[in-house]
């Protein structure tokens, strides 16, 4: 700091020009407001990722509480024209893990959906007993025994 002042001296006198000099207050000023601008700055990049990580566990606990309050449970059930209609609430229907099997174990039928607003699943129903395990969209899971007679 000392070689630069002096260089700076001499460059000044070697041009004859008077250097401008900076009041120590106003040196200690700038100083102060520096430090104090990056340190907010600082603070300000450290604590960014912290609120998006709070952010995410606050919407996350949140979801799982409201999905922990909902029962995954049948609304409505019905036979017409050989096809099993079902109907839950609370919860969206998982076409791909849904399933009924025979209770002898032969048989395994998919379900289609009727509407995806509605939650129905309908299966082909010949009146004999069937074990049906409905699965939601969120893991939750329904076992049913359906008895033809």
């Amino acid at each position: 700091m000392k070689r630069e002042s002096r260089t700076l001296d001499n460059i000044m006198k070697a041009i004859d020009a008077k250097p401008v000099h900076i009041p120590w207050r106003i040196r200690v000023k700038q100083w102060y407001l520096k430090l104090l601008s990056n340190r907010i700055f600082a603070i300000t990049v450290k604590s960014i990722p912290i609120l998006v990580l709070l952010i995410l566990l606050f919407h996350t606990f949140a979801s799982v509480s409201k999905i922990g309050n909902r029962e995954f449970n049948i609304k409505e059930h019905h036979v017409e024209d050989g096809y099993l209609y079902i109907t839950v609430e609370n919860a969206s229907i998982d076409k791909e893990q849904s399933y009924m099997v025979a209770t002898n174990g032969d048989t395994v039928y998919h379900p289609t959906l009727k509407g995806i607003r509605d939650n129905t699943a309908v299966f082909k129903f010949d009146g004999n007993s069937y074990n049906i395990y409905l699965y939601s969209t969120d893991g939750r899971a329904l076992q049913l025994l359906i008895d033809g007679q």
